[in-house]
């Protein structure tokens, strides 16, 4: 088989069968020509399909937490017996797709990118975008097929999500304390459904000028889909999930920054054709991304105090994880913070899928919070290193502005 990545359906027909589980088979690759095209098509291909939300999943967790609320009532010690969804894809031959996707990176060169017409860019920074993503996305298929081993889980978690600086961690255990007894104050009923929040979603997207699906699918929480050009609006899966006016409107400010960041990412090269591979993915882009979600959040004043609490509980979730203490006493810490026992639960449920709950305030703290110049982290899904190293071909004109900036996504209010 011959993957040249050049038409998506046929392309994409090829994948599916060279990944099957329990199938293996003989392959190569051929990006002789158009080689920055066809690796970003490969890259749009493979995001999906190594996604840990799709693919990471502990699929007991109801069962799991009504056993540890009686274990806990009964005084007894609990350890989760936690069933982890099975890996659907053949991990040795995507091992080998993504080795000689980074191979075909890394031998890119100056004539690979002459038709882009940088002014700065060089073809060792292309390479480096696409092999470090490709090796990123490795990262996921490690992460997802061997999810059950908690030392591989853990190294192939940080390696992803890095442990946010102490200070970060301190200032979030600063914050639940002083939290603690206002979070509960305003109470705000959920009476709104899922359609009701598509409708405010497509609102905000007509409102900033953008084309993009919004799908209500029988998921437990809301997410977008850039390879797919979608941000879906959960519906519940265990039972119907419900929203509050709060709720909705920090949902739509928070998943409509995704949407903001893949939009600009996919228009930044219409000029002069270069793919949008800024919109899809690029490295370890993940923390700057959520961080600047509750940027927003916290610029449009729609962030409420329960809503501030949860993040830095999901923070302090992932840290105790990080420093190793068993899951019930995880629990039992974040219970003593002022959280639920459900969702306590669920947040160290959340972080043994996939260790990251710490990157919100991380991102927000560390990536956006006193920053003087947002627009270069507006012009794809970008990291502040990847945001400098694109922003001059920006200033030159070569790449376009996003289209979406600071003054229409950052001064906004529902009022």
């Amino acid at each position: 088989m011959i993957l040249n990545f050049e038409e998506k359906s046929v392309a994409e027909e090829k994948l599916d069968k060279l990944l099957e589980k329990d199938k293996t088979g003989s392959f190569k690759i051929d990006l002789d020509e158009n080689k920055v095209n066809k690796l970003s098509n490969a890259l749009n291909l493979l995001v999906g399909r190594a996604s840990f939300v799709k693919n990471v999943k502990i699929l007991n967790k109801p069962e799991e937490r009504e056993r540890f609320k009686k274990s806990r009532k009964n005084g007894e010690n609990f350890k989760p017996d936690f069933k982890f969804k099975k890996y659907p894809y053949n991990e040795e031959t995507f091992y080998k797709l993504i080795k000689l996707l980074k191979k075909e990176s890394e031998s890119l060169r100056e004539d690979d990118i002459a038709e882009y017409n940088f002014e700065h860019l060089k073809a060792e920074d292309i390479s480096k975008l696409f092999a470090e993503t490709f090796e990123e996305i490795e990262k996921y298929v490690s992460l997802a097929s061997n999810i059950e081993d908690k030392q591989k889980w853990k190294i192939n978690s940080l390696e992803i999500w890095p442990m946010v600086e102490k200070e970060t961690i301190e200032h979030s255990k600063e914050k639940l304390e002083e939290l603690k007894d206002i979070k509960d104050n305003h109470s705000d009923s959920k009476t709104l459904k899922a359609d009701q929040v598509k409708k405010m979603w497509e609102e905000e997207l007509e409102r900033i000028d953008i084309e993009y699906n919004v799908e209500v699918r029988s998921v437990g929480g809301c997410f977008n889909i850039p390879e797919e050009r979608t941000v879906v609006v959960a519906s519940g899966s265990e039972k119907e999930r419900l929203y509050s006016k709060d709720e909705a409107q920090i949902l739509t400010m928070h998943e409509l920054f995704h949407v903001v960041r893949a939009h600009n990412g996919f228009n930044t090269g219409k000029e002069n054709n270069f793919p949008p591979v800024l919109g899809l993915h690029t490295p370890f882009y993940d923390k700057t991304e959520e961080g600047g979600a509750i940027y927003r959040e916290h610029k449009t004043n729609v962030i409420t105090p329960t809503k501030e609490f949860d993040y830095h509980l999901r923070l302090l979730a992932a840290y105790y994880h990080f420093k190793e203490f068993s899951f019930e006493e995880i629990v039992e810490k974040l219970i003593d913070l002022g959280g639920s026992i459900d969702r306590s639960f669920y947040l160290a449920a959340r972080n043994r899928e996939a260790l990251r709950h710490h990157i919100y305030q991380g991102g927000y703290y560390e990536h956006w919070k006193g920053r003087e110049e947002l627009w270069p982290l507006l012009i794809g899904k970008v990291n502040p290193e990847y945001a400098e190293v694109f922003r001059k071909e920006v200033e030159d004109g070569v790449l376009e502005m996003p289209e979406v900036g600071s003054e229409k996504l950052f001064n906004f209010s529902f009022d």
